[in-house]
């Protein structure tokens, strides 16, 4: 889940920056998190504390 977020984080800064935009995104889910027994809250931990870690944009 980690290496899968840091390319996400990485692919939006290399698009951004490629456009002179030195602005904030965000990574979300979409509408909502669904209770299915796939969705693992570590797995939801782990993206979110992925972002905060690499995805501030530095061009």
């Amino acid at each position: 889940m980690q290496k899968t977020t840091m390319n996400l984080c990485q692919e939006v800064k290399t698009a951004l920056c490629a456009r002179g935009l030195h602005s904030r995104y965000c990574i979300a889910s979409g509408c909502e998190v669904p209770p299915a027994v796939t969705t693992r809250l570590e797995n939801i931990k782990e993206c979110v504390d992925t972002v905060k870690q690499y995805g501030q944009v530095k061009c």
